[in-house]
Order: C-alpha cells, then sequence, then structure tokens
C-alpha cells in the first residue's frame, strides 16, 4: 500500500464498533479497575460484573453495577466485549448479536499476542463482586473448572 492511500494510524486505531466494551484489570480480584466503553468506574464504585452462557438453553447475559454519585447504574454489555485480566489470567466474552451465534469466549493470552478459542462449553459462569469471586466453567463432557 502506497502512503498516499494509506490512512493515517490515529485512524486506524480508531475503535468503530458501537458494541459495549468493558476491560477489567488487576493484581487481585478484590481491587480491579473497570472501564466501561473507556471510562474508568472509580475504585470501590463496581458493585457487580455477572456474565452467564448457558449454551443448551441458547441463553447468554452481562450486567455490570456501578454507583455513580451515589446513585445505583446498571447496564447489559450483550452485545459486546467483556475483557478480564486479572491474577495472571485472562478471560474474554464476545457476543456480537447478544446470542450464541456471535459468541467468541477464549482464555489466556500467549507470547504472539494469541489466546485459546474455547470449544465444547456447555456453560459458563462468571460473577466478580467485592468479596467474591465465582468463575466456573462447564465442558460438554461434565468436567467442571473453575478459573480465578
Amino acid at each position: 500500500m502506497s502512503t498516499e492511500n494509506r490512512p493515517a494510524a490515529t485512524e486506524i486505531a480508531r475503535i468503530k464498533s458501537p458494541l459495549t466494551q468493558v476491560v477489567i484489570t488487576g493484581d487481585s480480584i478484590d481491587d480491579l479497575n473497570v472501564f466501561l466503553n473507556g471510562k474508568l468506574i472509580l475504585p470501590g464504585q463496581v458493585e457487580s460484573l455477572s456474565l452467564s452462557i448457558d449454551a443448551p438453553k441458547s441463553q447468554i447475559t452481562a450486567q455490570l453495577s456501578w454507583k455513580e454519585n451515589g446513585l445505583p447504574k446498571s447496564t447489559s454489555l450483550f452485545p459486546g466485549t467483556v475483557d478480564i485480566v486479572a491474577q495472571g489470567k485472562r478471560i474474554t466474552v464476545t457476543s456480537t448479536d447478544g446470542g450464541l451465534d456471535g459468541l467468541w469466549v477464549s482464555l489466556g493470552l500467549a507470547e504472539d499476542g494469541t489466546s485459546t478459542e474455547l470449544t465444547g462449553v456447555e456453560s459458563l459462569r462468571v460473577l466478580l463482586s467485592p468479596g467474591l469471586t465465582d468463575t466456573k466453567l462447564l465442558w460438554h463432557d461434565g468436567k467442571e473448572e473453575t478459573i480465578f
């Protein structure tokens, strides 16, 4: 591509997706930084993040609840992407249409920048709130694992 036809890097880097984006980072589950569409929700204001995938019932939900200026707020996170990076682990869930057809679940981050896309998932449950962490992954073969 010639430099004349190449778009500016600042335009290429722009997020053009209307989907909700939540990025959660931190060393400890109880001390996470939560960014909703690029905006930091102040530490201590997050009440909970819940995410549930139930493949047999074709149901997925994700909800974030927090306080802003002392008032409760809540938003559905799908369609969108939830990226959780904590305790040296990573869970990424993307739903482009709010259903199973546009659903991708991946874990980890390899040295080459890729993550492992999961197949054969029966259900995934993530609940993060102060003092409570529940991350259960159930495979089609019946094996259940805890991620955090």
